[in-house]
């Protein structure tokens, strides 16, 4: 077996960013007759199954944020690291993949958009009134640096004067003992670890009346606890509230934020972010993404999530038959295969 690193070798009909759709869903990037090689590490194996399609490998590795690629016995019997295979057996990864040639089988490499970050906007005068998403506390470590991960909400266009382009946002932080955060709260946490509380941060509008940031009680969370998030706007108060749902112990917080003008007008977000910072500052070995998303504008919109729609990294977009909601399987916003540290 002959070593094609993955981001050097590899020949020109395998170079990455080929999207090859197969089934809905994630586009996946497909190299061709190859497997992880026999010397790479073999200890970022994630699990592997027997007897599967591909488009069940597809819907197990896009489900686990562990995953970030896989290879797939297509037909014969191969021998990968001194193990033999079968045709439909199944082998699931994290980090980077260092790949050899093997007819028999192909990679799979889950997408991702490059700036760690996906947007999804709503027209001015009709901006979202709400956002649901969930996601997962990553199974990552270390000794130094912060890493935020959040779904939020933003104005567009002449909807941010006069109070700035603050984001509401519930911030998923990881925090060393030498790092900090903006956040409001920071007491009765471990010195280190994952935490999150629902935040209003506005930095760059220092002639805001609400500039800086804001933020209710901090939560503390474990890796591998699923998180459901919801920003709701309520029209007779003007108040965005934020609620955090921790579902592995049915704990919840919640944040409250008004945003009016100086003549009590409501401020509109149009627009919706998902999205990580500071991937560098951890070990992220792993996938990041947000998963069963909704999003709901004030009136119908014809043209709702258009701008996402064909996008490599969203799974299974689907717009309401009113045409006021946006319903999304999952959004991949960082993998370490296609996203610089």
């Amino acid at each position: 077996m002959r070593n094609t690193d993955r981001n050097i070798a590899i020949p020109e009909a395998r170079k990455p960013f080929n999207f090859y759709k197969e089934e809905a869903g994630l586009q996946w990037v497909k190299i061709p007759g190859v497997v992880m090689h026999d010397e790479a590490n073999w200890a970022q194996e994630v699990c592997r199954k027997p007897c599967m399609t591909l488009a069940e490998a597809k819907a197990f590795a896009a489900d686990n944020d562990r995953v970030t690629f896989f290879f797939y016995v297509k037909h014969f019997t191969i021998l990968a690291k001194q193990q033999i295979l079968h045709a439909g057996d199944v082998v699931f990864f994290s980090g980077k993949p260092i790949l050899g040639l093997e007819e028999g089988a192909d990679v799979y490499e889950k997408p991702a958009p490059k700036g760690r970050i996906v947007s999804l906007c709503a027209p001015q005068g009709n901006g979202w009134v709400s956002l649901q998403a969930s996601m997962q506390v990553p199974f990552a470590s270390t000794d130094k640096g912060v890493l935020f991960i959040w779904p939020g909400l933003q104005p567009g266009g002449d909807h941010f004067a006069p109070i700035g382009r603050g984001v509401l946002q519930p911030v998923l932080t990881y925090c060393s003992v030498q790092s900090t955060s903006c956040a409001p709260n920071p007491t009765q946490l471990p010195e280190a670890g994952w935490w999150i509380s629902g935040q209003y941060v506005n930095t760059e509008n220092a002639d805001s009346p609400v500039f800086g940031c804001f933020g209710g009680p901090r939560m503390a969370v474990r890796s591998g606890d699923i998180l459901t998030c919801s920003i709701v706007y309520d029209v007779a108060t003007h108040t965005w509230t934020q609620t955090i749902l921790n579902t592995a112990n049915k704990i919840s917080i919640s944040f409250p934020m008004k945003l009016t003008d100086n003549e009590g007008q409501a401020q509109e977000q149009n627009i919706a972010y998902f999205c990580l910072e500071n991937p560098g500052h951890a070990a992220l070995g792993q996938s990041v993404s947000l998963f069963n998303i909704v999003a709901k504008v004030a009136r119908p919109q014809s043209n709702l999530g258009q701008d996402m729609a064909s996008m490599p990294c969203v799974e299974n977009l689907a717009v309401s038959d009113d045409q006021t909601t946006i319903s999304i399987d999952r959004v991949i916003i960082y993998s370490p295969i296609f996203n610089a540290d």
